[in-house]
């Protein structure tokens, strides 16, 4: 009796495994590589566009040489911008990398996922 038992589980596993294994994944990674020039004195906003509520921004790897590094919601148009101020004494080549999510229909995770490496030249 054991013995059915034992084979209709393995029976089963492999079933599953099967279908699990055959199941595409939809998630799409893009890669973004902007580059922009601001002056020592200035702040850059980098504007990652309009996000739904399930979707967001945020830092992955942070910049060096930065005294402002910050991604933040506009609340009145739902627009993620990236903010970057340099260190005063800083000139030369900072990057940062920042990931975006996108496509939740909130009751899915987001299947599209965009990472910028934007490197900013300091003058």
């Amino acid at each position: 009796m054991a013995h059915i038992y034992y084979t209709r589980f393995l029976f089963l596993t492999l079933v599953l495994t099967l279908c699990t294994a055959c199941r595409k994944d939809e998630q799409r990674t893009e890669q973004l590589f902007p580059h922009e020039t601001i002056l020592n004195s200035d702040t850059l906003k980098y504007n990652l566009g309009s996000f739904g509520d399930e979707e967001g921004a945020w830092i992955q790897l942070q910049a060096s040489n930065y005294e402002i590094s910050e991604v933040a919601r506009n609340l009145n148009t739902s627009e993620m911008v990236y903010s970057y101020k340099a260190l005063q004494s800083f000139t030369g080549t900072d990057s940062v990398i920042l990931r975006s999510e996108r496509g939740s229909n909130g009751a899915s995770p987001n299947d599209e996922i965009i990472i910028t490496t934007l490197y900013i030249r300091v003058e």
